[in-house]
């Protein structure tokens, strides 16, 4: 029962983990993919959102827009520009902009100037005459509008130095019929009324959002979820880093911190950034309980699979406690026919193939048992004939070992005797061989020492006659550079008649006077060069008398070389040939009597070897015989001993057929 649990467990354990290993990927692959959902959801709503404050920022500029142009456009307005001396105009103009700015909600002011930026008519009466350009910066002020779609200017947020908070610089040209302008209108909404709409945007769910506009010029505030924080410095590192961005040209992303999420958008024609900002725990929020429930859901369903594993290995593996208890019978050498497993057999399943296994070697178990019970009775008969047999031979096997000892012992001694001679003979044999090869190899190195005598001797003679040759040939060389005093004695004349001729062509040159004075460095080079071959040649000559007396000491040197060659070597290498060829002669005749001794020792050996066949022969017979009594000696042993194995193995088998029941 107990090992058909465990296989249960086994199976229960091994699906588990397998159900472990794809639940859990499913749990983290439906986890991953529904976080980044949430994720890319919650952003994009923080990106429609931002397009909405940005848009809402957009029209509330737009319509900021709207207000200024249609107060440029009264007729009050434009009457004053073209007549701004007119008491009754200004009047008139001054009425219209306080009755104007009235009805505007969320205004710092708003005014009528000329050109040169004279306040005409303002919102607040005691600005009125005050002029608020003027000199070098009253040029870029008038450009700004004249470069300006329609006259438009929007400066963007900016510091009002009046009141002290932040609202939207605008301004409009004003212009003649003709196209010229004449002025211009300018006013400033406070950004507090458009904090107030932003403010009022969320997203549903979200309760962690926070949201502020940033002045990218000023690196203030415009609008915080912190009221505190409007109109202050921008001290928060994530911010500023955001606008770092900005500046780089990335006008619209996400900015991660920490634990929270900024999402941000520029609007470059007003110089803001709009941001919004939210917590990942409350942005991944409905994601990780989405994760709680999948991960419930998934232990669950990991704990009905292994139940539904574990019942169903069980109840699989229930037919094997009967075989299982067959196996253990057979075991314990029990053969008695099992019917438990009867029904079992020749099913096609695991179970069935075990029990027909089984089934069948009890069969064969029983057929073996009483076979061996058989076996072992005829084994102890015939050991107790082999036995009686055996006592017999080893008697006889004793007596033929002991007298076949005795004769090999004979035949022993005589081969060893005949081995002896033998040796004595072979090591004479050898001494005459080796005495026959030496002379052979003396002869040998004599034939050589003649013909290498003949061969140099002749070579020496050639040698010499050719080194005379070639010296004489040399001499005559030598003997050629006695032409060289001649060709110096030419030069010589040639010099001397050379320093004559310059002599007599300075001698001309001096009676040319002055036209001759070229002439005359020629003719004294002339004889300089002179002077130098007379010296040259003089030095010459006396090399070449030097030369010719060491020629003469060469010349005599080689013809005692070439007479020693012929008298002394020549003759030396001819007594040594003629000693060589006396040496052989002698070396022939000590050969002829070892040739002589080595015939008689041959005979000698070949008597002795063929009395030591003989003798070999009847030694090889005295052998065989001895081997083959030991031979039936050791076989006898053996069949005694086999014959009290058969003995032992009949009574073990009469004891393990006693096991099997």
């Amino acid at each position: 029962m107990g090992k058909h649990l465990k296989m249960a467990t086994v199976i229960t354990i091994s699906v588990a983990l397998i159900a472990v290993l794809c639940l859990g990927c499913l749990y983290a692959v439906i986890t991953s993919s529904v976080t980044k959902a949430s994720k890319e959801s919650s952003i994009d709503n923080m990106y429609t959102v931002l397009d909405g404050q940005t848009n809402m920022i957009k029209l509330f500029v737009s319509e900021s827009e709207r207000t200024l142009k249609e107060y440029s456009t009264a007729a009050e307005i434009k009457a004053l520009l073209l007549d701004p001396e007119n008491p009754e105009k200004i009047k008139t103009a001054q009425e219209y902009t306080e009755r104007f700015f009235a009805n505007l909600d969320s205004w710092e002011g708003i005014y009528l100037s000329n050109w040169e930026t004279q306040v005409l008519a303002h919102s607040t009466p005691q600005v009125v005459g005050m002029v608020t350009r003027s000199g070098d910066s009253l040029a870029p002020y008038q450009a700004t509008m004249t470069n300006s779609p329609n006259g438009f200017y929007n400066g963007g947020a900016f510091v009002s130095p009046a009141s002290g908070q932040l609202i939207f610089n605008l301004r409009m040209s004003v212009c003649a019929d003709d196209g010229t302008p004449i002025g211009l209108v300018g006013g400033g909404p406070f950004l507090s009324g458009l904090n107030g709409l932003l403010a009022k945007m969320s997203i549903s769910g979200m309760t962690e959002q926070k949201y502020a506009i940033l002045d990218a010029a000023n690196l203030i505030y415009t609008y915080n979820s912190d009221n505190e924080l409007i109109m202050s410095a921008i001290e928060d590192q994530s911010m500023l880093d955001i606008l770092e961005e900005v500046k780089a040209g990335n006008n619209t992303g996400v900015y991660y911190e920490d634990e929270n999420i900024i999402a941000y958008e520029f609007i470059p024609e007003y110089n803001l950034v709009v941001t919004m900002k939210d917590s990942i725990d409350e942005i991944l929020a409905s994601s990780n309980m989405i994760a709680r429930k999948n991960i419930i859901l998934t232990i669950l369903t990991l704990i009905i699979v292994v139940l539904a594993v574990f019942a169903t290995s069980h109840l699989i593996t229930k037919p094997l406690r009967k075989v299982q208890n067959a196996v253990n019978d057979l075991g314990e050498l029990t053969l008695v026919e099992n019917n438990d497993i009867r029904r079992f057999i020749g099913n096609r399943n695991e179970v069935g193939a075990i029990a027909t296994s089984v089934d069948s070697l009890t069969s064969t178990l029983r057929d073996v048992v009483s076979t061996l019970k058989d076996c072992s009775d005829s084994l102890i008969d015939g050991s107790v004939v082999m036995k009686k047999t055996v006592t017999s031979l080893v008697t006889c096997a004793a007596e033929n070992s002991k007298t076949t000892e005795e004769l090999t012992e004979s035949i022993s001694d005589t081969s060893r005797t005949i081995q002896k001679v033998n040796t004595d003979i072979a090591a004479i044999h050898n001494i005459m061989e080796d005495s026959r090869q030496s002379n052979a190899e003396r002869i040998h190195v004599a034939d050589n020492m003649i013909k290498n005598a003949g061969t140099i001797s002749t070579s020496i003679n050639d040698k010499a006659a050719k080194t005379e040759t070639n010296i004489n040939n040399a001499m005559e060389y030598l003997h050629a550079l006695n032409s060289i005093n001649e060709k110096v004695k030419r030069i010589q004349d040639i010099a001397s008649e050379t320093n004559i001729l310059a002599i007599n062509a300075s001698i001309e040159a001096a009676r040319a006077g002055s036209y001759g004075a070229g002439f005359a460095v020629v003719a004294n080079e002339i004889k300089n060069l002179s002077t130098n071959s007379a010296v040259a040649a003089n030095e010459i000559y006396e090399v070449c008398k030097e030369m010719n007396n060491n020629i003469v000491s060469i010349e005599n040197c080689f013809k005692e070389i070439i007479e020693f060659i012929r008298t002394d070597i020549a003759k030396s290498f001819s007594d040594m040939n003629d000693i060589s060829g006396q040496l052989k002669v002698s070396m022939d005749a000590t050969n002829n009597e070892i040739d002589k001794i080595s015939k008689l020792v041959n005979n000698i050996q070949k008597e002795s070897r063929h009395f030591d066949e003989i003798i070999s022969n009847n030694e090889k017979s005295v052998h065989s015989i001895t081997e083959k009594a030991e031979i039936t000696y050791s076989m006898v042993n053996k069949l005694d001993s086999l014959t009290k194995t058969n003995s032992n193995t009949a009574k073990e088998l009469n004891r393990i057929v006693d096991q099997f029941r």
